[in-house]
């Protein structure tokens, strides 16, 4: 496995193709550091997981119990600051196995675990975490509700900005029965770290595709989406906070909507721009699948601004087109996926910035023969979680350029014939 000490940036034009939408060169962006959990393969986490990033501090998961917090240090690896495992567990080792870890929301100095607990009959609770210094502590344990004629909640999504937080669940009987519902029950935090529930809804999600569902919430939106809604050509709720409470208020769906588009597979938000991905959209090129949409609030309205479409890679026959995405400011990072026409690929992420529009600046790759399984973005920094196809799943650390150093690529066409 090749990696440098420091960032890496290769020159312009590394790779440069015509084609019927455009000639077009990347700047090429090499990993700097990696995730270290401190165990596992070597000197790296065994199937490590990226669960968040807020550019403070990474949050990964492993094959075992617990959560481990990474933050930047010099060197090869960042350091693990500590691991999490599930606080209503005293038993050593515990008798049963400690179900914690999934899903999870981290933001500053908050972080909210989803955890099966004993003290409540093995139902699922989220755990509150609070940081102090370099010490996270557990401080609450919030038991969810469980409505009449069904014995728990089990949760699928969760996300946290801010003061608010919102968590995804489904009402299930112990024998495993489904309720007819998906409910979403939103929390505030108060001025000591704890929270408290403000309400909740039920959006049109059928429960039975709720683990398909993502959530994302920014100030006083919060976005659900339903990518087999619709005969699979998926949708996404936007919920508002107002007097009334949370109130739907729009409902999006792709231009054109096809059956199996699955329009909302990953969604990303922040402020008033929302991301979405249409991975199994495909266009004039059959070998190249995926779309990338992006709306931009004008209240009250959410409209359509862009339609992302993946550049062409001439190293391949064709790729998927956001397989995941990650929007921090002016930049949106969106993965890539092997499909039909494609085993592996030589990158992982088209690295976009927006300037009078969103232009694609870069592409990220190890310079290895991997695939993409997570991507975050915070700041200056890019996370990519990888599989090698063996015996590790890395996570690598991207130090970008500063925000409009790079060319971007603009799609020219070609003369007619």
């Amino acid at each position: 496995m090749r990696i440098s000490s420091a960032p890496m940036i290769l020159g312009a034009a590394l790779w440069c193709v015509s084609a019927t939408t455009a000639a077009q060169s990347f700047e090429t962006l090499l990993p700097s550091q990696f995730l270290n959990g401190g165990a596992g393969c070597f000197s790296q986490r065994c199937f490590m997981a990226l669960e968040d990033f807020d550019g403070a501090s990474a949050l990964t998961s492993n094959t075992g119990p617990g959560l481990a917090i990474h933050v930047p240090s010099p060197g090869t690896f960042w350091t693990v600051q500590q691991v999490l495992t599930n606080p209503d567990y005293n038993q050593t080792p515990a008798v049963v196995p400690q179900v914690f870890g999934y899903p999870n929301a981290l933001e500053g100095a908050a972080l909210l675990v989803n955890g099966t607990s004993p003290r409540y009959n093995m139902k699922d609770a989220i755990y509150v975490y609070r940081r102090d210094g370099s010490q996270w502590s557990h401080i609450q344990t919030l038991t969810l509700q469980r409505p009449a004629d069904y014995d728990r909640t089990v949760v699928f999504s969760m996300d946290f900005s801010g003061e608010w937080a919102v968590v995804g669940g489904v009402r299930v009987d112990d024998d495993g029965a489904l309720s007819d519902f998906s409910q979403f029950d939103v929390y505030k935090r108060s001025g000591d770290g704890t929270f408290h529930r403000r309400g909740g809804f039920k959006p049109p999600l059928e429960p039975q595709f709720a683990w398909s569902s993502q959530v994302a919430i920014s100030g006083g939106v919060i976005a659900i989406s339903h990518p087999f809604a619709a005969a699979e050509s998926g949708r996404v709720y936007i919920y508002e906070y107002g007097p009334g409470g949370w109130v739907l208020r729009r409902t999006l769906s792709p231009p054109g909507p096809v059956a199996k588009g699955h329009f909302g597979e990953s969604i990303a938000l922040e402020g008033t721009t929302i991301a979405v991905t249409e991975p199994q959209r495909i266009d004039v090129r059959p070998e190249y699948t995926g779309v990338v949409h992006v709306f931009q609030r004008s209240a009250p309205q959410w409209p359509r601004v862009q339609t992302l479409s993946g550049p062409i890679d001439p190293r391949v026959s064709g790729y998927t087109f956001g397989r995941n995405i990650a929007l921090s400011g002016r930049r949106l990072l969106v993965g890539k996926a092997p499909n039909d026409f494609s085993e592996r690929l030589p990158s992982f992420a088209y690295l976009y910035e927006r300037r009078s529009q969103w232009l694609p600046v870069a592409e990220l790759t190890s310079e290895n023969s991997e695939q993409n399984t997570a991507v975050q973005l915070s700041g200056n920094v890019a996370l990519v979680n990888a599989t090698d196809f063996a015996y590790g799943r890395p996570v690598y650390v991207f130090d970008l350029p500063a925000i409009d150093s790079l060319p971007a690529v603009i799609a020219t066409p070609e003369p007619a014939n």
